[in-house]
């Protein structure tokens, strides 16, 4: 039976170690198969000790194996092997990478002439300069009057205005 209970804490110790590695090696869901199977050897030799620890060894894999599993992910990433295995956050990407992100920001509210019919993309005229734009919805016109509402990407968002008398 002492021999039986280091099987059952050998197997439940190889089972979170393989869990680990198929955190950090592309095994393609074979590691998991294989931690699992250990954890379930573990639990039927539980069982063959009595009923009371194979169904105590379930509730505390059940709980315990999830709680190890996100300490890993939580914990591994801040690791020294860890920095080196996983890669660094993206940073918060802006539109100051095109100087022209902040012109065409700077053009919301202004309105202008459509160059083209816009379906819903072509080309507007707004303070002399010819822009590319998106018709916020449905299609606008060539020659109609437009206004600016907002930007997206590297176009113009437009709205037809009608046009005063």
């Amino acid at each position: 039976m002492a021999w039986t209970i280091v099987e059952i804490i050998l197997l439940v110790a190889a089972g979170l170690m393989i869990f680990l590695l198929e955190t950090v090696i592309p095994s393609f869901g074979l590691l998991a198969v294989m931690g699992t199977a250990a954890l379930v050897g573990a639990v039927v030799l539980s069982f063959s000790i009595s009923n009371v620890l194979g169904i105590a060894m379930i509730v505390a894999l059940l709980v315990g194996v999830p709680l190890y599993l996100i300490g890993v992910f939580r914990v591994l990433p801040n690791t020294f092997i860890g920095r080196r295995l996983f890669l660094a956050k993206m940073p918060e990407l802006t539109a100051t990478g095109t100087p022209q992100a902040q012109h065409y920001e700077s053009l919301i509210g202004q309105t202008g002439q459509a160059e083209s019919a816009l379906r819903p993309v072509g080309i507007v005229r707004i303070q002399g300069q010819r822009l590319p734009a998106l018709a916020e919805s449905g299609v606008i016109a060539m020659g109609a009057t437009v206004k600016v509402i907002a930007t997206d990407g590297m176009n113009l968002v437009v709205r037809a205005v009608a046009q005063e008398a």
